[in-house]
């Protein structure tokens, strides 16, 4: 049976959001707050939950932001609210992963979907709560509607990345364009136009 990917936000929500799933949420949660060094949660209640995405400048996989008022940055709204971002990408290319010793680190080789049988077994053994949530997700992948929907939310994410590149592309090709006629107003040659541009003469020509 294909292993579901575990971050496909369908999923993810099945195996950490719904009533029943506290344990791994809350073995999660830990994982992440414990390198801003919290008191371990005890207890959690799963609500509506609501998602976005933001881009960090920054080479940690694992970021963590506070509320401060922007005249006086040592003044912080409140030390009960922070936002962590975690950037799977840049975990996995880590050079070393210490599953053995740091929590997250187990969690988020267990979100690879790439990852080893045997290393998965390994997870599973390491971590009660880890088990729970493979658990699941072999629940899920049972269960013909789940299946349903997590392929359209597979395949409405491939039809988005989609088009998110064909207008990225169309964006550079109109901004080449436009730095093309630009060049043309200033007495360039084609040729040095082409090789400020990357336009062919062809292009240049229909300007």
């Amino acid at each position: 049976m294909q292993r579901l990917k575990p971050l496909n936000d369908f999923i993810f929500g099945k195996t950490f959001w719904e009533k029943g799933d506290e344990e791994q949420l809350l073995s999660l949660l830990n994982a992440i707050l414990a390198t801003a060094k919290h008191k371990t949660l005890v207890r959690i209640e799963i609500a509506e939950h609501r998602t976005f995405t933001a881009e960090v400048s920054v080479d940690d996989f694992h970021t963590v932001f506070h509320l401060w008022e922007d005249s006086h940055k040592d003044c912080l709204l409140t030390d009960a609210l922070e936002i962590h971002f975690i950037d799977v990408k840049k975990f996995n290319a880590l050079p070393k992963k210490d599953i053995k010793n740091d929590s997250l680190h187990r969690w988020l080789t267990f979100f690879d979907q790439s990852i080893s049988d045997d290393l998965l077994k390994g997870l599973i053994d390491m971590d009660a709560a880890i088990y729970k949530a493979n658990e699941k997700m072999i629940f899920l992948a049972n269960d013909k509607e789940v299946l349903r929907l997590y392929n359209m939310r597979e395949m409405a994410q491939i039809d988005y990345n989609s088009g998110m590149k064909k207008a990225g592309d169309e964006g550079k090709a109109e901004a080449k364009t436009e730095t093309a006629r630009n060049l043309l107003e200033m007495n360039m040659t084609h040729e040095q136009i082409a090789k400020a541009t990357g336009l062919t003469p062809e292009e240049i020509n229909s300007l």
